[in-house]
């Protein structure tokens, strides 16, 4: 499905539609909760349990993500709609995170390597939104020009 979307620009430009205010940096422990919440199958109380916050401050959560996102979670279409655009932010960082190892393999520099190292290990481990990633990838690829 994503081999349709031409480019980066076209994928953020969608997932931006569909989550909005979700992608400002403020928001970035509301989207971490929509997806556990999608790993959880929607399923309140699994993800509840999962992030480790009581069932009533999920509910709230989740009722501010609606508010937000101008969507109704539990209607399977919009629900279809907001997993699509989870998955292209998904995908989105994926690219992200290769385009800067092929950078980082062009590099001889041993500091270089050491600092995109570094940088590798944040982006797959840590919870970054969109704006930071692109943030990243262009100071670090600032640093190889």
């Amino acid at each position: 499905l994503f081999a349709y979307v031409p480019n980066q620009v076209e994928k953020k430009r969608m997932a931006g539609d569909m989550l909005g205010e979700l992608l400002k940096p403020e928001h970035a422990e509301l989207l971490h909760i929509l997806e556990v919440y999608f790993q959880s199958d929607c399923n309140a109380r699994s993800a509840a349990a999962a992030l480790y916050l009581h069932v009533n401050t999920m509910s709230y959560k989740l009722q501010r993500i609606e508010e937000l996102l101008h969507r109704d979670l539990s209607s399977t279409e919009e629900r279809f709609k907001v997993l699509l655009a989870l998955k292209l932010l998904k995908n989105i960082k994926k690219e992200l995170i290769l385009n800067l190892k092929q950078h980082f393999q062009i590099s001889k520099e041993p500091n270089l390597k050491m600092e995109s190292t570094l940088t590798l290990l944040m982006l797959k481990n840590m919870h970054i939104n969109l704006h930071s990633l692109l943030q990243v990838k262009h100071v670090v690829l600032s640093m190889i020009v």
